[in-house]
């Protein structure tokens, strides 16, 4: 087995998500494979009751993927996340065969579609963040708080709670810098060659992969969705940023969407008992959100 995943770092492995790309790789197993993975890594787990939950819901048809490969005498199923990140592009799970043969990737979703969290500095040089920062401090705050007060009244602690009343309340002003914010990154995109261009948009891809990629999204009730993965093409002429949404962003290559960005502050525009510039709005207090430490990239599925 080439691609062989690491056990003892499977078991300490508790990435959001885990059970699931876990859950999924124990049921495309071989029967031996299975009762390996079981007693040396799933009963190991510190989420062994999620995993083994996630199992028994997921609808049996998920056993008919990679039928094809699964008579090959040597076919096993590799889990990517304790191996090199180029390996299978996004994929979490391999279907594998021999000493070098990778049949199919599968990136698993559950909620979300993310693969990539890139930071604002991916697309913006530190000149245009601090002056970004400069305008949300200065102008963007104090709007964003008028604007709750005006819709929201006082900000006070809940009853016996640490949250306030302007938790999880959206702002338009929020709205309006995180335009901002794609207006600069679209601006600054255009001054990139298409090498720099290409060598961001593989970064959400985890490089070029030459095998075939599917986007399996597992709903709550057990059911799943199976999508061939749009895969970037060998030949680009352009890659565009077209705005989408209130806080997207698409890549567009030559004309087909391949990812999708999310600009976004962490922990909210504003972050309750925020640690960074922190300040007081009425009887509770707050700090600056972290607005370009991490984002949201997802890539797309292949259009039918």
């Amino acid at each position: 087995m080439t691609y062989k995943h690491d056990h003892d770092k499977l078991i300490k492995n508790s990435n959001t998500g885990i059970e699931y790309e876990f859950a999924i790789a124990y049921l495309l197993m071989n029967p031996s494979q299975q009762t390996i993975f079981l007693n040396e890594v799933i009963n190991h787990h510190q989420k062994t009751a999620k995993i083994l939950d996630v199992i028994e819901a997921i609808d049996e048809k998920i056993l008919l993927i990679g039928t094809q490969w699964k008579k090959l005498p040597d076919y096993y199923v590799s889990l990517k996340t304790t191996q090199d990140d180029t390996l299978g592009g996004p994929a979490d799970v391999l279907l594998c065969s021999g000493k070098d043969t990778i049949h199919q990737g599968i990136s698993i979703k559950f909620n979300n579609g993310n693969t990539w969290s890139p930071s604002g500095r991916h697309f913006l040089c530190d000149a245009t963040i601090s002056n970004l920062m400069m305008e949300y401090r200065t102008h963007y705050i104090p709007l964003h708080l008028q604007h709750m007060g005006e819709e929201h009244g006082a900000c006070t602690y809940l009853e016996n709670s640490h949250r306030t009343t302007y938790d999880r309340k959206r702002s338009k002003i929020t709205d309006l810098f995180i335009d901002k914010i794609r207006n600069e990154v679209i601006l600054a995109w255009g001054e990139k060659s298409l090498e720099d261009k290409l060598e961001i948009l593989k970064l959400g891809y985890h490089e070029y992969v030459d095998i075939d990629c599917s986007i399996l999204t597992l709903k709550k009730n057990g059911t799943y969705k199976m999508e061939e993965m749009q895969m970037i093409p060998k030949t680009i002429n352009d890659i565009e940023l077209v705005k989408r949404n209130t806080s997207q962003i698409e890549f567009v290559v030559d004309g087909i969407t391949m990812g999708i960005m999310q600009v976004k502050p962490n922990g909210g525009f504003i972050q309750r008992d925020g640690k960074r510039n922190s300040f007081v709005v009425g009887e509770c207090n707050y700090g600056e959100g972290d607005l370009f430490g991490s984002w949201n990239f997802e890539v797309v599925k292949k259009v039918l």
